[in-house]
């Protein structure tokens, strides 16, 4: 590709996903830099088979407790190393697999327009495909969820932007630097954390377990205010509004 592109990533226990996510990654990336929270899996094994393009920053913090301004600062500033070296950067979660239709197309559109920064839509597979076409996921779902509610995930020139100012408890960012939006398509993020659900409210039980209750009440619009039960209902709710994927691109 004659982009060069730089991935950031927060990373923990997904070592159930990366099968996923990396053939992406080959895709579009030059390079992929993870920020990987203490983990009790293979995830760190895992990406060691990657040395070639993959560099890990492994992060320490104290497990008894939940903070995201952690999360807030990684997003923020670790796009700015990128500075200088490649065109265009993926800042996110690696549950978020960045997924173009035409990557050459996007990106010149991007680049001749001067564009610098682009927010994806998110759309939701809920359950992993009964059979995989192929290593590429979006070639077997059929249908996914939009989610519509802020999404931390953004693509960006990180040459022209100063700040991101990403706030954790809202979800919003507020870009400082040479902005113009990308509103283009035919390119989206789709969101696998719900794919194998049983392990991922394991994940969320154990975070809420070491979340105060004033960090459950800020994140209203999050899964970590809400009980399995909860969660269970509002995934159950989501499997009846699926939309049918090959027509949303």
């Amino acid at each position: 590709m004659k982009y060069n592109v730089h991935y950031h990533l927060i990373c923990e226990n997904n070592d159930n996903i990366l099968e996923y996510v990396i053939p992406y990654w080959k895709l579009y990336a030059s390079h992929v830099f993870i920020y990987l929270f203490e983990t009790n899996d293979n995830t760190e094994k895992i990406l060691n088979n990657y040395k070639d393009f993959v560099t890990i920053f492994n992060i320490k913090y104290d497990k008894e407790k939940f903070d995201g301004s952690i999360e807030e600062k990684l997003i923020n500033s670790s796009f700015k190393g990128s500075k200088g070296k490649c065109d265009f950067c993926f800042i996110g979660k690696v549950s978020d697999i960045l997924y173009f239709k035409n990557v050459e197309t996007t990106l010149d559109l991007m680049y001749n327009n001067k564009c610098t920064v682009y927010i994806p839509n998110k759309y939701e597979i809920l359950d992993i495909p009964g059979y995989m076409k192929s290593k590429y996921i979006h070639e077997s779902i059929f249908n996914v969820y939009f989610n519509d509610i802020s999404n931390v995930s953004v693509f960006l020139n990180p040459n022209e932007i100063t700040e991101l100012n990403y706030d954790y408890i809202s979800g919003n960012i507020d870009p400082i630097g040479n902005i113009k939006f990308y509103r283009g398509y035919k390119s989206c993020i789709l969101d696998i954390k719900y794919m194998i659900f049983n392990k991922y409210l394991e994940f969320i039980s154990e975070k809420i377990s070491k979340m105060t209750p004033k960090q459950k009440k800020q994140k209203s619009n999050n899964d970590f205010n809400k009980t399995p039960e909860n969660l269970l209902n509002i995934y159950n709710q989501k499997k009846n509004n699926l939309q049918i994927f090959n027509l949303i691109l």
